[in-house]
């Protein structure tokens, strides 16, 4: 683990692709952007908390840890499968999001 203070956009993503494991404990999150953008920019194993939204958004395709261990064992982390990582970002991509928008607008 390295602290490096603040990063550009471009150098996050460059950490987020090769990352060998992308971490969000988090102890409360609405929706799960953050690791979202990970799995965008390339990140191939995301371990993220236990928590009903993270499950929602990332079913079995993600590694979960209690975000109140602070000894969880990340030694036996599983990779994202290529189809799982695609599957999840055309369920939640910016064109689609749109054109639900779009939908909801016009019937207005």
């Amino acid at each position: 683990m390295r602290f490096l203070g603040y990063v550009s956009d471009a150098e996050a993503k460059t950490l987020m692709r090769e990352c060998k494991a992308f971490l969000f404990p988090s102890f409360y999150e609405g929706f799960g952007l953050t690791p979202l953008e990970a799995l965008s920019a390339g990140a191939r194993c995301l371990v993220v908390s236990d928590i009903p939204v993270m499950h929602e958004m990332f079913g079995d395709s993600v590694n979960y840890i209690d975000p109140y261990d602070g000894h969880a064992d990340l030694t036996r982390l599983s990779e994202i499968s290529e189809a799982a990582g695609d599957g999840i970002l055309k369920k939640y991509s910016w064109e689609k999001s749109a054109r639900e928008l779009l939908a909801v607008l016009n019937s207005l």
